[in-house]
């Protein structure tokens, strides 16, 4: 159960550095589908 909670919380960092990313993309780039990238991370 511990390794499963701490492994939810690995994806939660995972997930908030992704949205930085995403952030950073969006200024640069003019935008990246939020979903887009949600469906790229879900098929990976």
């Amino acid at each position: 159960m511990l390794i499963l909670l701490s492994g939810l919380n690995i994806l939660r960092q995972i997930n908030a550095y992704y949205t930085t990313v995403d952030a950073c993309f969006q200024n640069t780039f003019g935008g990246l589908s939020k979903h887009q990238v949600f469906s790229q991370r879900t098929v990976s």
